[in-house]
């Protein structure tokens, strides 16, 4: 049964254009992390946090030094990383963990609350991704967000290097060669069928058309089908 929530909330909903994305620096090593929910975060911050002495717990934030995303191109000096994923592989991974184990298994408070009945514990993957393409991305919660609204600025990538989920070992491995730092440890996983699995050809191209300038700018294509 859905939650007994109202339709819609212009006013809140709105409040998800507010939020003023960071980037994470660690000034003794002039080095600049630009994170993007869902893709391996929990386990860069892991690693980050060692480097910086802070202490690192899972489900919570340590003390970073932050920075705002649109001070990140001034930052030259610094060497500028990040990771994206695959959209439809980002957003399944999104629904596992937000709406089938948080949700719904267990019953913790819906994250996406303020989109009203949008979004309720027991709905399909399909309904979810219907959801999601509806939202653009000024109204977009981060863990939705388009991936490129954390990466680019002015048309223009912010940071030196762009790694890949999909790759993730062999391109820390770049990271690992600028900073000394060791294998990355696993964090928050969301156990899920492989994306293509989820997917029919039409919900694919929904998603997919959600996420087309994630598509181009990162390299990405539609194998679904």
């Amino acid at each position: 049964m859905r939650s007994p929530l109202p339709r819609y909330v212009p006013f809140l909903e709105y409040s998800y254009g507010w939020e003023r994305p960071s980037a994470i620096l660690l000034p003794a090593q002039k080095l600049l992390y630009v994170p993007v929910p869902k893709v391996a975060n929990r386990s860069i911050k892991a690693v980050l946090a060692d480097a910086a002495g802070l202490p690192f717990a899972e489900g919570q934030e340590s003390d970073f030094e932050t920075v705002p995303l649109t001070a990140v191109p001034r930052l030259t000096d610094y060497f500028r990383f990040t990771f994206v994923r695959h959209p439809l592989d980002r957003l399944v991974s999104c629904y596992a963990q937000k709406i089938v184990l948080y949700a719904r298994q267990l019953q913790m408070p819906l994250l996406f609350w303020r989109y009203g009945r949008r979004f309720w514990p027991e709905m399909g993957f399909a309904e979810f991704v219907t959801a999601v393409a509806a939202i653009p991305d000024g109204r977009a919660d981060r863990h939705f967000r388009s991936q490129h609204t954390f990466v680019y600025r002015e048309g223009k990538s912010i940071v030196d290097f762009v790694g890949r989920f999909e790759q993730l070992a062999s391109d820390w491995a770049v990271v690992q060669q600028q900073t000394g730092w060791g294998p990355l440890p696993h964090f928050n996983p969301s156990p899920h069928k492989p994306f293509a699995e989820m997917y029919t050809p039409a919900l694919a191209q929904l998603a997919a058309a959600r996420y087309r300038q994630d598509m181009e700018l990162f390299g990405y294509r539609v194998e679904v089908g």
